[in-house]
């Protein structure tokens, strides 16, 4: 039903999801509430990998992602966003105690961010070795708002665009 709203919050603590497939959002699609992820890891590994369309990890139309340590590494979108794709809402890449890392996902157009909206605030997070096969490397916006206040966006790749952020 499109009229339901499921608002809430859901931890993640540790452990790790790993190979699953959807057309939005390969693990987790967040439509409201808060996610908080301190620790544990989302993809892992090639073999393990989360794919989609759309996000890869973790699609976000509204609601609020923390992601407080951990890592979200190896998973696949075939369109945009290799970790996370977004038409809303916030994602945090915090580090209150670890550091979080998000490496290693591929997208057509940014292979860690792909944002039409919404707004991403990265704090002691690492974008590293994140490839797009078009542009973007780390992150691909066409909107919405990116704030970066520590952390490092490196070695991140794109043929068509600048492998950091277009």
């Amino acid at each position: 039903n499109s009229d339901t709203k499921n608002v809430g919050m859901v931890s993640i603590e540790g452990g790790s999801i790993t190979g699953n497939s959807s057309t939005q959002g390969g693990a987790l699609h967040v439509a409201g509430g808060t996610v908080n992820f301190t620790g544990g890891t989302i993809g892992g590994s090639a073999a393990l990998a989360n794919t989609s369309p759309l996000g890869g990890a973790i699609y976000v139309s509204s609601g609020t992602v923390n992601v407080d340590g951990g890592n979200i590494k190896y998973n696949n979108a075939t369109t945009g966003g290799g970790a996370v794709f977004m038409t809303g809402g916030t994602v945090n890449v915090i580090a209150t105690s670890n550091y979080s890392y998000i490496e290693s996902n591929t997208a057509e157009n940014g292979g860690a961010f792909y944002a039409e909206g919404g707004t991403i605030n990265i704090s002691k997070g690492y974008l590293r070795s994140n490839s797009a096969s078009r542009n973007g490397g780390a992150i691909y916006a066409i909107g919405g708002t990116i704030n970066a206040s520590g952390g490092e966006i490196k070695g991140n790749t794109a043929t068509n665009g600048n492998g950091g952020m277009l």
